[in-house]
């Protein structure tokens, strides 16, 4: 089964999203700061405090839903891959639990190593031991090395990070809520065991997966304070959970993202790619960007005029893409954007945090279109990004214990100057953004890396 690259860049682009958004300058600097476009639309600078009543998104509010979407697509690829193999049905039911328990575990480890830059060198340090554990204990060595070699490797990263955890502390441990997870990757576990327990039940069926996302739209609405009253019987179902630090039915919610992408997954199985030519790959991947931009900017300007003449651009242009799994793609990303611009009132608007009907169908939808624009530059030039989103897991870990760590030890943060320090050297705000882009940069090297060397680190 040849290997969805544009998937793999998809993938690429929103972890090196999370990194970016993450790295560039909070808050004021010299009392200037960063367009409120650069956060989450719910969070505006300076004082960057949620605000339930902006409306509306931004680019960052899609990396997350893009990393799902991206996700759910690589569910049948993977199931069909190890179906070929002749893996029967209940081990891939049994590889989907041992998947929801790692990724769980994974999340609480790395909440306990993140690198808090006021612990100082010995901190720092701390950092860069718990990368190499990590990736010791969750990684996977070349094909061409024996399987005992990984395993032994996996057991040594284990055994060390029971011995860091154990042993060492961290300097801001009054700032380290050791009970809970990374929430990010606690979502991804969550919606793993979901999303992988509904491809195997429903896979098959384009219906089936239809019905579903709807049914996970109607008991979000139903978990809503003011819900409909037809919904209340549905209330308890959204509340009950045997481990709320580790299982979360509400987490659920983002199967509503999940799905689809397995719908975009089942696309790689069923259709080919358009043949790849100049003008069209170049010109598929500028209508997606249109439409992708074009709606973000339109909701975060509250331009509903704008919005209706974007969704009419999409409703228009796969009709004019030859039969393929691009088009396919747009269809459905057409679909959902329209379902969501539909139900953008409800709820007062669209909004990430915390989240409204919209945002779940209008972010899978412009996933789609991506996607689709990706596509058609198959083997065009998207390849370095693709070996980013290859190792996904290695680059979430990089943000949070190798970048911030490495940065400090050697130390660019003082090139660069710092916003965080009062004792340093505060440069403007170009430079520190510049320096938060030099940070994501070295995520996507790390991530290129261990791509290249074939080592991956799953989860």
């Amino acid at each position: 089964m040849k290997r969805a690259v544009a998937l793999d860049a998809l993938r690429g682009i929103a972890l090196l999203g999370m990194a970016l958004s993450g790295m560039i300058p909070f808050g004021e600097v010299n009392g200037r700061h960063l367009p409120s476009w650069m956060f989450h639309a719910q969070a505006p600078p300076p004082g960057h405090k949620l605000d339930p009543s902006t409306f509306g998104i931004t680019w960052v509010d899609l990396v997350f839903p893009f990393f799902l979407f991206a996700m759910g697509a690589a569910i049948p690829l993977a199931f069909e891959r190890r179906r070929e193999e002749g893996v029967a049905t209940w081990r891939l039911v049994v590889a989907t639990l041992m998947r929801f328990v790692s990724l769980g575990l994974f999340a609480f480890v790395v909440k306990w190593t993140t690198v808090v830059p006021a612990d100082g060198p010995p901190g720092w340090w701390r950092g860069m031991l718990a990368f190499v554990l990590m990736a010791m204990a969750w990684g996977r060595l070349p094909n061409s090395v024996p399987k005992w070699g990984s395993a032994a490797m996996n057991i040594v990263g284990v055994l060390g990070l029971i011995w860091f955890l154990g042993t060492w502390t961290f300097a801001a441990l009054s700032a380290v809520n050791w009970d809970a997870p990374d929430v990010i990757l606690l979502v991804l576990a969550n919606v793993a065991l979901g999303g992988g327990l509904a491809y195997l039940l429903l896979g098959r069926s384009t219906f089936g997966l239809v019905f579903l996302t709807g049914l996970v739209m109607i008991l979000f609405v139903a978990s809503q304070d003011g819900m409909p009253p037809v919904l209340s019987f549905l209330r308890p179902a959204t509340e009950w959970t045997p481990a709320p630090d580790f299982y979360l039915f509400e987490l659920m919610k983002y199967l509503a993202i999940v799905v689809p992408g397995i719908l975009a997954g089942r696309l790689y199985l069923q259709k080919k790619s358009a043949p790849i030519d100049w003008l069209y790959s170049r010109g598929l991947i500028f209508v997606s960007l249109v439409i992708v931009a074009g709606t973000t900017s339109a909701l975060f300007a509250r331009s509903f005029v704008v919005l209706w003449a974007i969704s009419a651009v999409a409703a228009v242009m796969p009709l004019l893409l030859p039969p393929s799994r691009e088009r396919s793609l747009a269809l459905w990303g057409t679909l959902f954007l329209i379902l969501g611009v539909l139900a953008e009132s409800v709820g007062g608007g669209i909004r990430k945090d915390p989240a409204t009907l919209a945002y779940f169908p209008v972010t899978a939808g412009l996933a789609f279109w991506l996607l689709a624009g990706l596509e058609g530059l198959e083997g065009m030039g998207q390849r370095g990004i693709a070996a980013v989103g290859m190792n996904p897991m290695l680059g979430y870990i990089a943000i949070t214990t190798f970048v911030p760590a490495f940065t400090r030890i050697l130390p660019l943060n003082t090139w660069f100057g710092t916003w965080a320090y009062d004792d340093l050297p505060t440069y403007g705000l170009e430079v520190l953004t510049v320096y938060g882009v030099l940070q994501m940069l070295l995520v996507a090297l790390v991530c290129v890396v261990g791509t290249k060397l074939r080592f991956f680190l799953r989860t």
